[in-house]
């Protein structure tokens, strides 16, 4: 039987459209204009399309989530599988940390992330919302 890989602990997507805002365990919101305003319908003299860059990297042992991304708002979506829930979790985006905490399941990020994505296999029990 066929076995489905677990989530990557690091990726960078390119993004040119706004429905490409989530991959594996992240999402992002408020996407820059060269994507939610794109100008290749437009014709050579608008310019060019240049893709945003969207991207995570989990460095274990030491819980920190460094973020790749041009967006405003972004939501990480965690398990015991991608972190330790034993110390805090920090999240950097660029050199700034947006978080730090310990982090904690909960019934309620369990069922907000089955109902978006209908996934039974790969569950996310905590999610975190950084700006």
């Amino acid at each position: 039987p066929l076995r489905r890989q677990k989530a990557p602990q690091d990726f960078v997507m390119s993004v040119l459209r706004p429905s490409e805002n989530r991959f594996y365990w992240l999402r992002a919101e408020g996407l820059p204009k060269k994507v939610t305003e794109s100008t290749v319908l437009a014709g050579p003299s608008r310019g060019t399309v240049t893709p945003m860059h969207l991207g995570g990297k989990i460095v274990s042992p030491g819980n920190i989530i460094r973020l790749t991304s041009g967006a405003k708002t972004h939501t990480i979506w965690l398990s015991p599988e991608l972190v330790s829930f034993e110390k805090p979790v920090t999240i950097m985006h660029g050199s700034a940390q947006k978080y730090h905490k310990l982090p904690k399941a909960s019934i309620e990020d369990i069922l907000d992330d089955f109902s978006t994505r209908a996934d039974r296999q790969m569950i996310f029990t905590t999610r975190i919302d950084v700006n």
